[in-house]
């Protein structure tokens, strides 16, 4: 019985180690995207005027003052009624190179007819009953004067947790969600992306200090695949920073955050050269961006790093702390009741 319980602490003890491990290594996940559990289904329903058929989304010829109502229909697959909540967004693009449907309030300067602006949505809280279909109406306003270029937007549709599901995650109120693409264009007059470089700024972006390259793609145009190499030099010339991304879509008029990390891990204060070049469609594109940070600067956006890095460890080594507690109390609790069976045998 003896050997029997030793190798029972040693099997108990390689799981742990092995659970302790996992959840070092794993990534936590975030539940953000459809899947079976998110109960609904989105279904557009495509006008006369939609340019291309054979696509899920939007793509639709207007013209000037045109007022016209997109229908989108909502099935709740649950056996219990559900809310949706209704949104028209105005594309943006992410640091990660990807046009973003989702997040409201970013409009660049360039941006002459922002979706969010002319697309109302009857209600935007919508009850779809258990096992039904609801149907999603918003009424598109095109502007007086006849306009180039694509207007690019989403229409998300988020399910409304109630409590019990809210419980169950981590601080994500809305939790499920679909997007539904509108692209709008009056004209066939070809519209080609220009771009510019905005600025260079020193601050933290994922816990780390960086220089980010806020690049601007000037016209009413959708940018795809396009490559992003970055060399950032100070005054004695010496690398101090490098990036490159492939396969970037931008979003019509709308600024791009590019980040360079340090090779040091650390800002420093002086002047800098970013020398920076995009490809697009065969076309080369290159800036040289001087810019300065100051001591101040340099300080501010190191500190910030060391604290949230902080704040994240602590918040992480407080989830891990209850996770390996649970473990040996659940693998405890098996032991011993191993332990009770093999006496009473």
């Amino acid at each position: 019985m003896e050997i029997q319980c030793k190798k029972q602490h040693i099997m108990i003890m390689g799981i742990v180690a092995c659970l302790f491990w996992c959840t070092i290594v794993a990534p936590i996940p975030v539940a953000a995207t459809p899947s079976a559990g998110a109960g609904f289904s989105v279904h557009a329903n495509l006008p006369e005027n939609q340019l291309n058929d054979q696509v899920s989304y939007f793509d639709l010829h207007m013209q000037p003052n045109q007022v016209q109502t997109l229908s989108v229909e909502i099935t709740n697959t649950l056996t219990t009624p559900i809310t949706i909540i209704v949104e028209a967004i105005s594309a943006s693009t992410n640091q990660n190179g990807i046009i973003d449907y989702k997040t409201p309030g970013i409009q660049d300067e360039t941006l002459r007819v922002p979706f969010s602006d002319i697309s109302v949505v009857e209600a935007s809280n919508i009850l779809v009953p258990a096992n039904s279909t609801q149907t999603a109406n918003i009424t598109i306003t095109m502007p007086e004067d006849m306009f180039d270029g694509i207007i690019l937007g989403g229409l998300v549709f988020t399910r409304e947790m109630d409590e019990d599901t809210k419980s169950q995650t981590t601080s994500i109120k809305n939790q499920f969600n679909y997007v539904i693409g509108v692209k709008l264009s009056e004209t066939q007059n070809l519209v080609l992306p220009q771009f510019e470089i905005i600025e260079v700024i020193p601050e933290t972006v994922n816990y780390q200090p960086a220089f980010t390259h806020r690049i601007r793609n000037t016209q009413a145009a959708i940018v795809k695949n396009m490559s992003i190499e970055v060399s950032v030099t100070n005054e004695k010339h010496i690398v101090q920073g490098t990036a490159n991304m492939y396969g970037i879509d931008m979003a019509p008029n709308s600024v791009m955050p590019f980040v360079v990390t340090p090779n040091d891990s650390t800002l420093k204060p002086g002047e800098y050269l970013s020398n920076i070049h995009l490809e697009h469609e065969g076309k080369t594109f290159d800036y040289q961006i001087p810019f300065t940070i100051t001591a101040d600067e340099a300080d501010y956006v190191n500190d910030e790093s060391i604290l949230e890095k902080s704040s994240n460890v602590n918040a992480y080594l407080i989830l891990l702390s209850i996770t390996l507690a649970l473990i040996v109390i659940i693998l405890t609790v098996i032991l011993i009741r191993k332990r009770k069976q093999q006496q009473q045998q």
